[in-house]
């Protein structure tokens, strides 16, 4: 009698230690999960935060490319070019004027170089925050994946003495992986405004230094037609005082 009540309880705490090793089992796999789903949500958010930051860099090209367009060499080069073939032509012309128009080519290859070191300065200063930002993203994604394989690794200890290891070392690591995402988050999102307010003060000065050079004046088209214009008038004033 005393052999089979042995037995029954035995047998009873077989099952009290199996149910609690199910227990911790599911335990460990929904907190896995959790962790999972949480770095999951985390990249989505890192995937959005790197198509704001290029919108913002195509509007930081767009401003580049409507300064190049407001500034483009081509339109003074036809007019230049169509001026100087009819100098060039014309034999009463005086030597004055096709060098004047030399002149003007040579300022304008000034200009382009001027421009192009403008743009030069602005996009490499822009690009610098823009990589900087690429850089925390893709250590951050590094990082999720490590915390992953972490908690992956937890599994292993439930070949351990302790039945609730496992549960504890993924709770552990689901943890400082939430830590980690909210500090990750709050610079992100100090780098985005850090961003924003660096594309619009580089355009800005950009656009404040070549202002305040001669590169408008001298691609204003209605600048090159007085130029033009002047160049023509003095063509004719030497014909005339020549006869």
């Amino acid at each position: 009698m005393k052999l089979f009540s042995f037995v029954c309880a035995l047998q009873l705490l077989f099952q009290v230690e199996a149910a609690e090793s199910e227990i911790n089992f599911y335990s460990y796999t929904m907190v896995n999960s959790e962790l999972r789903e949480s770095n999951h949500n985390m990249s989505t958010f890192m995937i959005s935060v790197s198509y704001r930051a290029q919108n913002m860099s195509q509007q930081f090209l767009w401003g580049i490319d409507s300064l190049r367009a407001k500034y483009r060499e081509d339109a003074f080069l036809e007019k230049y070019e169509t001026k100087l073939a009819e100098l060039a032509k014309n034999v009463n012309s005086s030597n004055t004027c096709p060098q004047y128009l030399n002149d003007r080519f040579e300022e304008n290859r000034a200009h382009q170089n001027a421009l192009s070191n403008y743009i030069f300065t602005a996009v490499n200063k822009w690009s610098k925050e823009f990589n900087n930002l690429n850089q925390k993203l893709a250590i951050l994604s590094v990082a999720l994946g490590v915390a992953e394989r972490k908690a992956y690794e937890c599994i292993h200890l439930f070949d351990g003495d302790d039945p609730t290891g496992p549960f504890t070392c993924v709770m552990k690591c689901l943890e400082d992986m939430k830590k980690m995402q909210a500090e990750a988050i709050d610079g992100i999102h100090d780098h985005m405004t850090q961003l924003a307010a660096s594309k619009h003060s580089e355009l800005e000065t950009l656009h404040i230094s070549i202002a305040n050079s001669s590169i408008p004046t001298f691609y204003e088209l209605k600048g090159i037609d007085q130029w033009l214009e002047v160049s023509f008038i003095s063509m004719k004033e030497l014909f005339s005082s020549s006869l």
